[in-house]
């Protein structure tokens, strides 16, 4: 894959084409080929098309997004758009000391705050964005937390539910 991108560049064309540059390389090649992209396009300035089943491809790399399901545009705008207009959650995850609250826990957690999934001594939580500060709260306050983590939804679900929604293209 490094040798193909190479070949593809040596001539520095105007328009590159990747389809999956990262596919079959391990986790360092991948980071490097995406370093190598970058710099080659601030430095060279050329269309760039990418193609990618790999959200990290497409998240370090991509500034607008297309997405096409059947043949059709569904999403054509910013990745940022797509966050922001699309991930209704974000997703609170907890290492929690002991389960001996875990029960009361769960019962008592206000349902407009979100819901909660228990696995051991993990905890995730999907809250509404705009009820997360509430939810990472009332975890602090009723749980003895060990390591506590806020994340944006991944942005394969968010995709995933722009392709279900088969939202219509719409320029951001």
């Amino acid at each position: 894959m490094k040798v193909e991108l190479m070949a593809a560049l040596i001539h520095k064309p105007k328009v590159v084409f990747l389809d999956e540059p990262t596919i079959g390389l391990d986790l360092m090649a991948q980071k490097a080929v995406r370093e190598f992209i970058k710099s080659y396009r601030k430095e060279f300035k050329p269309i760039m098309i990418l193609t990618s089943h790999y959200m990290e491809d497409i998240e370090e790399l991509c500034e607008r997004v297309v997405i096409i399901k059947d043949g059709s545009f569904i999403y054509d705008g910013s990745l940022e758009k797509i966050k922001s207009n699309y991930a209704k959650n974000k997703l609170i995850t907890a290492t929690i000391k002991n389960t001996k609250d875990l029960a009361d826990f769960e019962k008592s957690f206000p349902k407009d705050l979100g819901t909660v999934t228990i696995s051991d001594l993990k905890l995730e939580i999907q809250s509404p964005r705009t009820k997360v500060m509430e939810a990472a709260t009332f975890l602090m306050k009723n749980l003895a937390i060990l390591d506590l983590n806020i994340n944006e939804e991944p942005i394969s679900d968010i995709i995933e539910h722009i392709m279900r929604q088969g939202k219509v293209s719409e320029q951001q």
